[in-house]
């Protein structure tokens, strides 16, 4: 996944109406080298619609990933390669409509300049997410200039680059970039995770406090390889390749528990200084009880099918352990 603060602007003339020349400055891009396809993008476009309410396992569980874009942009545009560009709209500021979608051969023909700023993202990256700042508050949210956004993401980097992945699903590895007004890009860093899974059950019984801390006391006790084993993106974590993917695996929790321990490195790789490895123990916990399990029925049922999962996680770091730890870690 990449990261990437465009700070160019584009042109404004061959756009589809002159409100959408707003969606052609300074934005955040989220590229993903996992492709969408036609379905995929109607379903982001109808957020909690019936088809998504019991298909935990698709992107952006109910929606919640998408709503968090909200927070820089107020109408985030997403293209799929070979598909089409979708620009949500819930405020209505480019027209009457939730939003809109447009085929690359349409954007071609009639519209060239919206396909200009999606030209800033790398070759290998068929899904782009581009989040045009906000210039001024709404609903939403304030407004955001570029330096707003470069210090925002600056701020992410230093403090909570390294834990971004531990409790990641499918994504491995995250670049950071910025790019000038000049179109010139300019690294800020890396990071990648690879996973060893030190201890696994599916019985019912919940692990005592003493047990998890001799397992943590072993894993740190090991060598850590010299360097950690090639990571590309898309891997996930193998605990968190088990979720459930449905209700009815997640009524199976009822009988059958499930927990893991794994073993993780993340390796923070920013431009101009060496690499930060850390090594860290994650506890997962899947379970449900008779109250759980209703709230989640009722929400998938309802009007408005947003729910979690009856996932738990906690982190901990073994390594480096110099100084004190002050960390943002949650799941």
């Amino acid at each position: 996944m990449l990261f990437l603060l465009d700070c160019g602007s584009y042109g404004q003339t061959s756009v589809v109406t002159p409100e959408s020349a707003a969606l052609q400055g300074p934005a955040l891009i989220l590229a993903s080298s996992r492709a969408l396809n036609d379905n995929d993008l109607r379903r982001i476009q109808k957020l909690g619609n019936s088809e998504k309410r019991e298909q935990f396992a698709q992107a952006g569980r109910f929606g919640l990933g998408i709503n968090s874009m909200y927070h820089l942009s107020d109408t985030p545009q997403i293209f799929a390669d070979g598909v089409a560009l979708v620009v949500l709209d819930p405020l209505h500021r480019l027209s009457g409509a939730d939003g809109r979608r447009f085929s690359p051969e349409q954007l071609e023909q009639k519209f060239p300049d919206m396909l200009k700023p999606f030209a800033a993202v790398a070759e290998g990256y068929p899904t782009v997410f581009r989040l045009p700042l906000r210039a001024s508050g709404s609903a939403f949210g304030k407004g955001w200039s570029v330096d707003g956004a470069k210090a925002l993401v600056s701020r992410f980097v230093e403090s909570q680059a390294q834990e971004m992945l531990l409790f990641a699903k499918s994504v491995s590895r995250v670049t950071f970039c910025v790019r000038t007004s000049s179109g010139a890009t300019q690294p800020l860093c890396m990071i990648s995770r690879a996973d060893t899974v030190v201890d696994r059950e599916r019985a019912s019984p919940r692990k005592s406090p003493r047990r998890v801390k001799a397992v943590a006391s072993a894993a740190s006790a090991a060598t850590p390889p010299a360097h950690p084993p090639p990571v590309q993106e898309g891997l996930a974590s193998p605990f968190m390749l088990q979720l459930p993917t449905s209700l009815e695996e997640v009524k199976q929790l009822q009988q059958a528990p499930r927990d893991a321990i794994e073993r993780v490195t993340i390796v923070v790789e920013a431009y101009g200084l060496a690499p930060l490895e850390t090594q860290w123990l994650i506890a997962h916990s899947l379970a449900v009880d008779d109250d759980g399990l209703k709230l989640i029925t009722d929400a998938l049922t309802g009007s408005t099918p947003t729910a979690l999962l009856p996932h738990g996680a906690v982190a901990l770091l073994l390594s480096p352990t110099t100084g004190e730890y002050k960390g943002n870690v949650a799941a």
